[in-house]
């Protein structure tokens, strides 16, 4: 049964969560609060930037072992 608790980034179902966040925004606030919802040992791939904010590493990174992917989005040719 999957339950929801407190706001979006604190989803997590029976101990698991995502398996991978793929980031777009150039928030990266938006994207600290989505890494909370992701189960140990995930993935997170960074496609978005951001040039006023500085990009902070939220303890989730650490403590659950989480690896993170730097990417650019590109047009259909690497498709």
């Amino acid at each position: 049964m999957l339950k929801e608790k407190g706001q979006h980034g604190d989803f997590n179902p029976d101990g698991g969560g995502a398996d991978v966040i793929l980031a777009t925004s150039n928030s990266y606030k938006a994207t600290a609060e989505a890494i909370k919802g992701i189960r140990p040992d995930g993935r997170v791939i960074l496609m978005g930037f951001s040039t006023t904010e500085s990009l902070t590493v939220p303890p989730e990174i650490l403590l659950k072992r989480i690896c993170i992917i730097g990417s650019t989005q590109n047009n259909r040719a690497p498709l």
